[in-house]
């Protein structure tokens, strides 16, 4: 076979990268994922009562994913608020720091030992203010809600958390990173504020049904493009460097599948880039496998459980 493009993972980075290129350029793309499904980390399953879990990313922030926002947006992908645990609190909720019990910031001085102007950032639930913007949007002269305090006179560690924290501006949660700059999100808030929202998608939303609604729908799109296949449980083994580009081989059922391209997008995770064999250049593969050996990773799961009626409430939890 033969393809302008050959897209290695079938994950929301590989699927995005086809249908950017399928929307923007007649090039043919083949993209080649190793499992039987297409999504990644995008994977939704239904709880007992029909509750829609994530196993994997499960919330965006529209302020902080803008690339994301964008792509749901023209999918035409339905998206809803992302239910906070808070909504549910019948009881003041108890929080332990230390194995002690801290109810206010007074009791949370005494378990750790921080100056007053950092209490403000210290992540203690109640803790956190809006920050307040001026209308030039110059972000060292804004003020951290009912403080008055001004962000320049912060120290200059929590100045630069909070500064590249836009989940926290945007919707006051702890520790939540972000990828813009609190002068960007200054000026992207003026640019769409609206009469009766100030605060427009601030917060954490998610896709209605959850996150495996946007492979579904990039998927679907990327089905009506004649220019683009798709392939699953097609593992890549093998890529051969040539000189008019490469030539990339994977498993096709009982036998393979050889693709002559002349571009390569890597968008499968570090553990597959290191189960497919590379016949290039020492140096290139040598530069590859000093990437490689620079990823952090990590192994992550997650626990769901599924209660009948909310136990925590007559317990007196929260």
């Amino acid at each position: 076979e033969q393809a302008d493009v050959v897209i290695v993972g079938g994950g929301i980075s590989g699927l995005y990268n086809a249908w950017r290129l399928a929307s923007c350029t007649d090039l043919t793309i083949s993209l080649l994922e190793y499992s039987h499904r297409f999504g990644g980390r995008f994977q939704t399953c239904e709880m007992p009562g029909g509750f829609p879990a994530d196993l994997g990313a499960m919330r965006f922030l529209p302020l902080s994913h803008p690339i994301l926002f964008k792509l749901i947006r023209e999918l035409d992908v339905k998206i809803e608020k992302f239910y906070q645990w808070q909504e549910g609190w019948v009881n003041e909720p108890k929080h332990y720091h230390r194995r002690q019990h801290v109810r206010n910031m007074e009791e949370l001085r005494r378990v750790y030992s921080v100056e007053d102007k950092d209490l403000p950032y210290f992540g203690f639930f109640g803790g956190w203010k809006d920050v307040i913007f001026p209308d030039d949007g110059h972000s060292v002269d804004s003020t951290i809600g009912a403080t008055g305090m001004l962000a320049r006179d912060t120290s200059l560690s929590l100045y630069t958390t909070l500064s590249q924290n836009s989940g926290v501006f945007s919707c006051g949660v702890p520790f939540l990173p972000g990828t813009i700059s609190a002068l960007e999100i200054a000026m992207w808030s003026k640019q769409h504020q609206l009469p009766d929202d100030p605060r427009p998608l601030a917060g954490l939303h998610c896709p209605v049904g959850g996150m495996e609604q946007v492979i579904k729908s990039i998927v679907e799109s990327l089905r009506e493009f004649p220019n683009v296949k798709l392939h699953t449980k097609s593992p890549v083994y093998r890529i051969e460097e040539t000189d008019g580009g490469f030539r990339v081989i994977c498993h096709a059922g009982d036998g393979r599948r050889v693709i002559e391209t002349k571009k390569v997008i890597l968008a499968c995770n570090a553990r597959g880039m290191e189960l497919i064999t590379w016949i290039s250049p020492e140096n290139r593969t040598t530069a590859l496998q000093q990437q490689l050996s620079r990823v952090n990773r990590q192994t992550c799961f997650k626990i769901f459980l599924t209660y009948s009626t909310p136990w925590w409430q007559s317990s007196g939890l929260y």
